[in-house]
């Protein structure tokens, strides 16, 4: 586990201190969920492209937390804490992941820690430690843990910010990962876009199953892909397609990418 000094950058305060609901008292900020958890020896880390972000010197769109405890005891603190209002969004048992504000544009994920050999059971069973939560992920640079009390970010793969600082896109997810998710082609894209360089392990997993993900996605799940991570960001859906239909000819699956696409709503409108 490799250790990495958080920046001194007004974005770590301003994304920890950003409203996400509002009750009578006052505005709900990401941080108070988080002082919650400490209060009640609930073990938090801030996740993902958030620390990632932090690395970048950027403020993050997106807030996702980590909890060594059950989806239900999140929730059940969540209601205690907050008892008039319920700003749910999605809920769900078995993946164990609430998102929660004011709006799907500004709210929280709050997530459990997961264990990869729950992939393939029908839900996840909540762990005490990051453990090997982080092989759930997709790519080093995602695999970070913000630990407020420490104030330390994590990187249990110990290549996150050599990756981050060489924009250098390596994929980390374990073999029972890749086997049952279909979105990581379509994340690899987000990135490539972004000027992430793939190295060999996008390569390989593109070669094998962009096919696959192309087939296997349903219409829907690739609307909803596209709404969330680049229509509501105002990210350049264009230039998304047109990466993605390169790669498709690229790994001689075209046909497969047409047929998406003609399926999608965003190409109907």
């Amino acid at each position: 586990m490799k250790t990495i000094a958080v920046p001194h950058d007004a974005f770590v305060e301003q994304n920890l201190n950003k409203e996400i609901a509002r009750q009578s008292t006052g505005p709900i900020r990401a941080k108070d969920i988080i002082l919650a958890c400490q209060a009640r020896g609930i073990q938090c880390y801030v996740t993902g492209g958030t620390p990632r972000d932090w690395l970048q010197h950027q403020m993050s769109t997106d807030i996702d937390l980590s909890l060594a405890c059950s989806i239900e005891d999140a929730a059940r603190l969540l209601k205690e804490e907050y008892p008039t209002v319920d700003p749910t969004l999605f809920f769900d048992e078995n993946f164990g992941l609430i998102a929660w504000g004011e709006s799907s544009a500004n709210h929280i994920d709050i997530n459990i820690l997961r264990d990869v050999h729950d992939v393939t059971s029908s839900c996840y069973v909540p762990r005490s430690e990051i453990g090997s939560d982080y092989l759930t992920r997709d790519f080093s640079i995602n695999s970070l843990y913000y630990d407020p009390i420490t104030n330390i970010i994590l990187d249990p793969t110990c290549v996150a910010l050599d990756d981050l600082n060489a924009k250098r896109l390596r994929l980390i997810s374990a073999p029972i990962v890749v086997e049952n998710y279909r979105t990581i082609s379509f994340r690899i894209v987000k990135f490539l876009i972004k000027g992430y360089i793939p190295d060999a392990s996008c390569d390989i997993y593109l070669k094998n199953y962009l096919a696959r993900d192309l087939r296997e996605y349903s219409h829907w799940e690739f609307d909803a892909f596209l709404e969330h991570h680049l229509v509501a960001k105002g990210c350049k859906l264009d230039l998304y397609l047109d990466t993605l239909r390169s790669l498709a000819k690229l790994y001689q699956c075209e046909d497969v990418f047409l047929t998406r696409i003609e399926e999608s709503s965003y190409m109907k409108s």
